[in-house]
């Protein structure tokens, strides 16, 4: 099953949450909150979900843009030739998802 990462800012929480199980049902989603353990290296951790990424899925927005978590996934999105997609978090309507 592909990979999918979602990449977001703390304030877009509400709605990578609702993204992230909505794309549950059909492919494999990486969200930090829930796939990383408090005690590990948070950095370490994006960069190997990222290596198994197919598809970064950026919520853009201006928090998104601001951060320098966010920028730095964009970065090893890159770096690791995933492909990245930027959503607006208005793009899908909250019945969509």
């Amino acid at each position: 099953m592909q990979r999918v990462f979602i990449s977001y800012s703390r304030v877009d929480i509400e709605r990578a949450t609702a993204l992230q199980r909505a794309l549950d049902r059909h492919c494999d989603v990486f969200l930090d909150l829930r796939d990383i353990p408090v005690s590990v290296p948070w950095f370490d951790e994006i960069q190997q979900a990222m290596r198994g990424a197919a598809l970064m899925l950026a919520l853009d927005t201006a928090a998104w843009r601001s951060s320098e978590n966010c920028q730095a996934e964009l970065v090893a999105a890159d770096r690791w030739l995933v492909p990245v997609l930027r959503c607006a978090p208005g793009a899908l309507a909250d019945d969509e998802i």
